[in-house]
């Protein structure tokens, strides 16, 4: 929850992502993918993104590279780990439902308000508008458009709408 948190991905972008996405060194992660589970199958399957703004590099923050590598450090003792496996899950990514499952217990277990999976994305972007990040860059980050981002987080930050004038008068 705390990689959602501070990558603001959507939850197919989140299932799909393998140990090939990540790239240690330069502390990114790529996103060029999707799991869907709307095929009539009953399975998973592997699409492109959501729109063409949503393929991406994030850059990832220290403690969520620390946190990646610990994680990737206990996968690889798994008999049969290659990057190619989930890095949420393993050989098959984890489900939404296990998800949801594992986000109530968490919740449950200190009683804050109900939060959804999505709802870190909107709460990833309500966090960078707060440290003063401008639409532009929420937008890169969430691979969203500078309008959607507008529309959907800025008007919780209505002291924004006095920043420039109070650049202009300091």
């Amino acid at each position: 929850f705390n990689f959602l948190y501070y990558t603001g991905l959507r939850k197919g972008e989140l299932f799909a992502l393998t140990w090939n996405d990540v790239d240690f060194d330069r502390k990114t992660l790529t996103v060029n993918k999707q799991i869907t589970t709307k095929t009539g199958t009953g399975s998973y399957k592997i699409t492109s993104t959501k729109t063409k703004n949503s393929d991406g590099i994030i850059y990832l923050d220290d403690e969520t590279v620390d946190s990646l590598k610990e994680h990737y450090k206990h996968e690889c003792k798994c008999y049969g780990f290659n990057k190619n496996w989930f890095i949420f899950g393993g050989l098959k990514p984890i489900s939404s439902t296990t998800l949801s499952r594992k986000l109530d217990y968490y919740i449950n277990l200190s009683s804050v308000k109900r939060i959804t999976a999505h709802g870190f994305r909107h709460s990833h972007a309500s966090l960078l508008i707060y440290l003063g990040c401008d639409e532009y860059e929420v937008a890169a980050r969430l691979r969203d458009t500078v309008e959607t981002v507008m529309n959907t987080y800025y008007h919780m930050f209505p002291e924004k709408k006095t920043v420039a004038v109070n650049t202009l008068n300091n």
